[in-house]
């Protein structure tokens, strides 16, 4: 999609649009490191993976699906590894901070196109098959990320395509122009204020959300969803049976607005208190 007056004022409106410009040869790398990181986890933590399925080992798609699903219902932490050590690496860096990427949100934050901007909460989303512990409920990114910041976020997929059962993001259209409010809202704002990660409830309940479109966004490889930060989303339920989905996320900054206090926020599972408790 080229970037017109009539794209940008329908983004402003609706608050996302979708994008076919994502560089699928650095998609690939992405994918090829994934399925070498998967591989030595197997190697090291589940032989008995690989012994069993030693005629499907060089197959990229059933080491990255039915491989991963094997080592995290055998412990979590093999998981955890994997997402923490692949969002910091350089072929994800340089697939999110691709020229088309970075201009493109430039654009849309009304900036030259070529202008710095400041990344942050990226991650490669690793969601099993009907396991609702480490999602996220409804919820707006401005609630839990840098307070007062101008930013928009991308999600995409990174290994195969994000199929209504492998499940996408569900958007409330237009919300973003609404300052709603959910069950979660207060504690988000209690975590902001302390500069914490926090995890909204899977069932958190929007308050005013029947007045707004519910949309299911699923997308192809090579396809993003650009959006903006006070936009009300959730990722749907994997239902498949044997496939992973893996969604990229990261959060693009106007780098200019030193006023604000810029600082990392890791999403890590291990991390983030599910459980409510004052501050």
């Amino acid at each position: 999609m080229k970037l017109n007056k009539s794209k940008i004022h329908q983004f402003n409106k609706n608050g996302y649009l979708i994008f076919n410009f994502i560089c699928k040869k650095k998609l690939n790398q992405v994918k090829n490191d994934l399925f070498l990181m998967v591989l030595k986890s197997l190697k090291d933590n589940a032989p008995e993976f690989l012994e069993k399925n030693k005629k499907k080992l060089k197959i990229k798609n059933f080491i990255l699906h039915e491989g991963m699903i094997y080592l995290e219902k055998k412990d979590h932490k093999f998981l955890t590894k994997i997402y923490d050590i692949i969002a910091n690496t350089t072929s994800f860096l340089n697939l999110i901070c691709n020229k088309k990427i970075v201009e493109t949100i430039n654009i849309l934050l009304k900036r030259k196109k070529n202008s710095n901007l400041y990344i942050n909460s990226n991650s490669i989303r690793m969601d099993m098959p009907n396991d609702k512990r480490f999602y996220y409920g409804w919820h707006r990114d401005n609630n839990t990320n840098i307070k007062g910041s101008d930013f928009l976020q991308l999600w995409m997929p990174v290994v195969s395509n994000s199929s209504p059962k492998v499940g996408g993001l569900k958007i409330l259209e237009k919300s973003h122009l609404s300052n709603l409010t959910t069950s979660e809202t207060e504690n988000e704002k209690k975590f902001q204020k302390n500069k914490l990660p926090m995890r909204t409830d899977y069932d958190a309940i929007v308050h005013g959300k029947e007045k707004f479109q519910e949309k299911h966004i699923t997308l192809n490889l090579g396809q993003c969803l650009i959006f903006k930060n006070s936009l009300m989303h959730k990722g749907m339920l994997n239902t498949s049976a044997k496939k992973v989905r893996y969604a990229a996320n990261s959060f693009y900054h106007n780098a200019d607005l030193f006023g604000n206090e810029f600082y990392p926020l890791a999403f890590k599972a291990k991390n983030i208190k599910v459980k409510r408790t004052s501050i």
